[in-house]
């Protein structure tokens, strides 16, 4: 099953080595004109962690209810994120 995915304030993006692309998103719920709703809505967090992979062509969660996720960062290794 595909997921559909509707970015309203991706705010980060980093590329694996692999190709692969991880994408913060700081609000499922608002845009980036609206950014503060989602502060004060903190109980409801909507931000996610995004994996795209391009051999597959998919889009998948990696995290999800996260608090306003601003950034996001391979280390050297590329054994964490």
């Amino acid at each position: 099953m595909a997921l559909t995915f509707l970015f309203r304030f991706a705010d980060d993006v980093v590329e694996a080595s692999d190709g692969s692309l991880y994408f913060s998103v700081a609000s499922t719920k608002f845009g980036l004109h609206d950014w503060f709703f989602d502060v004060l809505e903190a109980n409801l967090p909507h931000g996610q962690l995004l994996k795209y992979d391009p051999a597959l062509n998919e889009t998948s969660i990696v995290l999800n209810g996260l608090c306003f996720a601003n950034g996001v960062a391979l280390s050297v290794d590329q054994d964490y994120l």
